[in-house]
């Protein structure tokens, strides 16, 4: 059926698309002769994997999730993640006693990550990026966050024993842009008592009974003895395999001539501010391309700035400016953040300076506190 309306409101969330399982070749012997084969999203019931040997493919949240329950499973039960990239985790109480929201949700540690990454474009503090620029000064400011940092990933590091094939190959914050997690304490205690096996590398085929995994010729793996001395590929036996491989989105939803407009990249949907298609009138996006590190929150916000739109209580800018507001998100994005398909999406740790933007739109005040120590240090 057809519905006529004025106006659309996509709510449909970040990862409502179908999962992404990949093809492995032999897939279909490995199945017939006992194997499953599944994505992250249906390990729904950790009886699964009762007394099997699990395999989990992935390295972010629910790789790891999932590769602790698995592990726990009875004494019969054996569990080996296998992963292309090692990423950080954040602790939950950074340094073993500061609760991590008071750097990651409070307005001096999001200074801080925009002084070393530069300020969000649509919201961010602009005298930041007009300090970095001083020839001198900009230099200190520079060397100093690049220590700092530096020495942040030490400690995170050493909190959670990213050494090794663990250890992550791009800084911590650009890291953070592409796979960050808040890393369950129970994986590193598992780990050190060689409860699961886990292998940098990648499935390559499958077979019966077992996964073949080109293993990483420099990093190799840690494991509780079994993979110590990997050859360049090593067979795995498994009878269940967990794909924590991430979701594909899908906009056919949308008639041609609006999908067409929407200019699908590469790495996402840019959209001003992260809820209107410059191309699409009478078209939003309700929480739907957005990742922050509050999103009920900033989905709050958003619904409130679509519906005062749609009121007409506030008038967007005009199409062209609209698009080089969203030109200008683009680049900068994309001259530090890690290439994913969610790239377009991610506001993350400059949320606070976006939220903000999106408070002085709708005509409200964005210091929500009445300290001023608070309103810097609290989350």
């Amino acid at each position: 059926s057809t519905v006529q309306v004025d106006y659309a409101v996509i709510a449909t969330g970040m990862y409502s698309a179908p999962p992404n399982v990949p093809e492995y070749p032999g897939a279909s012997e490995f199945v017939a002769s006992g194997g499953a084969i599944i994505h992250s999203s249906k390990y729904t019931d950790g009886a699964l994997a009762e007394g099997k040997r699990v395999l989990v493919v992935g390295g972010a949240k629910s790789a790891i999730d999932i590769t602790i329950d698995s592990a726990t499973r009875g004494e019969s039960a054996r569990s080996t993640l296998v992963f292309r990239h090692a990423h950080w985790g954040t602790p939950r109480l950074l340094a073993w006693f500061l609760p991590f929201q008071y750097v990651f949700l409070s307005r001096l540690g999001q200074l801080l990550v925009s002084l070393k990454q530069g300020a969000y474009p649509a919201g961010g503090p602009r005298w930041i990026d007009t300090l970095k620029a001083l020839p001198i000064l900009g230099w200190i400011v520079s060397g100093v966050m690049a220590l700092a940092f530096r020495l942040a990933e030490e400690l995170i590091a050493l909190q959670l024993g990213h050494y090794g094939e663990w250890r992550p190959s791009l800084p911590v914050v650009r890291d953070f842009y592409g796979y960050g997690h808040v890393l369950s304490p129970q994986f590193r205690q598992l780990r050190a008592r060689k409860q699961f096996d886990t292998v940098r590398g990648e499935v390559v085929r499958l077979a019966k009974g077992v996964a073949i995994i080109k293993a990483d010729p420099v990093r190799g793996c840690f494991s509780r003895g079994s993979y110590s001395k990997l050859a360049e590929e090593v067979a795995i036996p498994c009878e269940l395999i967990v794909c924590a491989t991430g979701f594909r989105k899908t906009y056919d939803y949308l008639p041609k001539a609006e999908l067409a407009a929407l200019d699908v990249q590469e790495d996402g949907v840019y959209l001003y501010r992260h809820i209107f298609p410059p191309a699409v009138p009478d078209l939003a996006f309700c929480g739907a391309e957005i990742a922050t590190i509050t999103n009920i929150m900033t989905h709050a916000i958003h619904a409130e700035y679509i519906a005062r739109v749609v009121a007409r209580e506030l008038a967007l800018p005009t199409r062209e400016q609209m698009q080089r507001e969203v030109d200008t998100v683009r680049e900068w994005k994309r001259s530090w953040m890690p290439k994913t398909a969610s790239r377009a999406a991610l506001v993350l740790l400059h949320q606070t300076h976006y939220h903000d933007q999106l408070l002085i739109d709708l005509g409200m005040p964005w210091s929500r506190k009445g300290n001023p120590l608070a309103v810097a240090f609290m989350p």
